[in-house]
């Protein structure tokens, strides 16, 4: 029988005054439809224009920081090192 492997919580802050609550929902539904249950996805709003996506509490990525949005491909990379820690 294949061990199950536990769930990794993704949290996605997005700036609700800013209108980004479309992207955090596109993120998260890109995100559970590759992943499925190996993940749970949280959308918390916040403001000041505020993008930020946490991998199992890690930050991994910030608008703020990087002066842009994030690619589904940064997020995917967090997220698989997440999972394979938890083989």
């Amino acid at each position: 029988m294949a061990k199950k492997v536990a769930s990794v919580n993704v949290k996605i802050i997005y700036c609700d005054p800013c209108g980004w609550r479309p992207n955090a929902e596109e993120i998260s539904s890109s995100l559970k439809a590759a992943y499925g249950d190996k993940i749970s996805v949280i959308l918390e709003a916040s403001g000041g224009g505020k993008f930020e996506v946490f991998v199992a509490e890690n930050p991994i990525f910030s608008r703020l920081k990087a002066g842009r949005f994030p690619s589904l491909e940064e997020i995917k990379n967090g997220i698989e090192g997440e999972i394979s820690k938890l083989k």
